[in-house]
């Protein structure tokens, strides 16, 4: 069984149901899966994620939710990010991630880019098409999910949510 799971960061309400609608919007465009929208703090882990409750419990209690500054709509490698919105990294991002990133390494070696996916796999797109995707100035965080992801996007599934402090 494949028990690979990710952490991550999720837009509060109002981005989410924006996100919603951008990521359904590019996955019928370009026949793509669609998924929740989210930022992957740390990929792919292979160990039970019900040992990392505790960590996830006090890391949550000292984080606040915040803004991360968008930069732009591009393309990637296929197919894990194919088309995505690349965000700034700002210090509480970066807090965040380093002590998830220090709770993690001795698994895993996994190198952050702060982004959030608009459609995964093989595609074909061209700048007129990034150009037309609509981009706010920032996006929100309010929460941190752990999410079973494997490789078949269809069976991603929640495992557990903590929400940030407003």
């Amino acid at each position: 069984m494949d028990i690979r799971w990710s952490v991550w960061l999720e837009p509060c309400s109002a981005d989410i149901v924006r996100y919603r609608k951008l990521i359904s919007e590019c996955c019928e465009k370009f026949s793509s899966p669609v998924f929740d929208p989210h930022m992957t703090l740390f990929g792919r882990v292979g160990i039970e994620p019900e040992s990392t409750f505790s960590f996830f419990e006090d890391l949550i209690s000292d984080n606040t939710s915040f803004s991360v500054k968008t930069l732009g709509v591009t393309a990637g490698e296929p197919p894990w990010k194919s088309l995505f919105i690349q965000l700034e990294a700002c210090e509480a991002l970066l807090n965040l991630q380093a002590k998830i990133n220090d709770f993690f390494k001795s698994f895993r070696h996994y190198t952050f880019d702060p982004h959030v996916s608009l459609a995964y796999g093989d595609l074909t797109i061209h700048q007129n098409e990034m150009d037309a995707i609509p981009l706010p100035e920032c996006i929100r965080f309010s929460a941190v999910a752990l999410v079973m992801t494997p490789d078949t996007i269809e069976n991603w599934k929640n495992i557990k949510k903590y929400s940030l402090v407003d």
